[in-house]
C-alpha cells in the first residue's frame, strides 16, 4: 500500500501518490481527487479556482485600477460584442447546416442520424415524463371541431382563439394557405403550415412547451423565421397553457352552439362527463 496519501478537500476520500513531493505539492495547491476534478472541471468557484486563497499585490491592484475601460461603454464596442439575434453566427441556421458546411453531406447525415437516435432513446419507456400516467383530458390533438366556420385540430388552438384573440379583439384568420418549405432531420423536403395569421402580420404557431425544442419543430421555426423575414411578417411560437379552456368553458361553448365538436370529440367529452359525475350534455 502506498504510504504517500492525503484526503481530497472536497469528498474526503483518500488519494495515493508515488512520492512525498507530489503529495505535498497537491496538498499545497488544494488539488481535488480525479473524481471531483472531473465533476468540477468547468466549475471554477471556491477551491476549484486556481486563485483560491490568494490575493493581488498592491502594485497589481494599482495597475488594474489605472486601466481605462471607457471603450467598453461605446456603441461600437457593444455592437461588436453582441451575439444575440442577427449578430449571432447561428441566426437562421440549424445545427445540420453547420455540420454540412464543416464536414460535408455524408458526415452531416451520419451525425444527424446519431443525434436523432440519442433523442429517441432519451424519451423512451420509463425515461418519458408521462410514462405510466394517464393522458390529461385536454392533451393531444384528439379534440376537433368547428368554430364559426373555422376547423380546429386541438383545444390549444381553440383556447388561443377564445381566450386570447377574441378577448383582445384581434383580427385573425387561419394560416392554412401558407406553405413553408423546410428540410426535416432526416433530410426530406417538407412543407409546414403555421396555425394563424394575426393582424395581417404575425404568423403564429401554437405548440406545447414540451415540444418546442424537438429537432423538427426547431427546423420548422428556422424556416418560418426566414419566410417571415422575406415577406415582412413576424413569427411567434408559443403555448397557451395559462389561457387554456376549462372543462366548464368547453361544455358551455358546446351547449350554446358557439362550437361544434366532431362525433369522436363529442363522445370523448361525454365519457369525461360521465366519469367525473358532471352534468350530462
Amino acid at each position: 500500500m502506498n504510504k504517500f496519501t492525503r484526503k481530497c478537500p472536497q469528498c474526503n476520500s483518500v488519494v495515493s501518490y508515488t512520492t512525498a513531493i507530489v503529495r505535498d505539492h497537491a496538498e499545497k495547491k488544494l488539488k481535488l481527487c480525479r473524481k471531483c476534478a472531473h465533476k468540477g472541471k468547468h466549475n471554477h468557484s471556491g477551491i476549484n479556482n486556481p486563485f483560491y486563497g490568494k490575493t493581488h499585490s498592491k502594485e497589481v491592484k494599482e495597475r488594474l485600477a489605472a486601466v481605462d475601460r471607457a471603450y467598453t461603454q461605446t456603441d461600437d464596442f457593444k455592437k461588436k460584442c453582441t451575439k444575440s439575434g442577427k449578430s449571432n453566427g447561428m441566426y437562421g441556421k440549424s445545427v445540420y447546416d453547420t455540420w454540412l458546411a464543416k464536414y460535408g453531406k455524408e458526415e452531416a447525415d451520419r451525425r444527424r442520424e446519431e443525434r436523432s437516435k440519442v433523442q429517441s432513446e432519451a424519451s423512451m419507456g420509463a425515461k418519458n415524463n408521462m410514462y405510466g400516467k394517464p393522458s390529461p383530458i385536454f392533451s393531444g390533438n384528439g379534440w376537433k371541431g368547428w368554430c364559426n366556420g373555422w376547423f380546429f385540430r386541438s383545444l390549444r388552438e381553440l383556447s388561443y382563439v377564445i381566450n386570447i384573440l377574441e378577448v383582445k379583439k384581434l383580427a385573425w384568420k387561419s394560416a392554412e394557405g401558407i406553405r413553408i418549405l423546410y428540410i426535416d432531420h432526416k433530410g426530406h423536403d417538407r412543407t409546414y403550415t403555421p396555425d394563424f395569421l394575426v393582424e395581417n402580420h404575425i404568423l403564429v404557431e401554437i405548440k406545447p412547451k414540451r415540444l418546442k425544442k424537438l429537432w423538427d419543430n426547431q427546423l420548422k421555426k428556422i424556416a418560418a423565421v426566414k419566410y417571415c423575414k422575406e415577406h415582412g411578417l413576424v413569427y411567434k411560437m408559443f403555448d397557451v397553457r395559462r389561457n387554456r379552456l376549462t372543462i366548464d368553458q368547453l361544455i358551455d361553448l358546446v351547449e350554446k352552439k358557439t362550437i361544434k365538436l366532431t362525433d369522436k370529440s363529442i363522445q370523448k367529452l361525454n365519457n369525461y362527463i360521465d366519469e367525473n359525475g358532471l352534468k350530462s350534455m
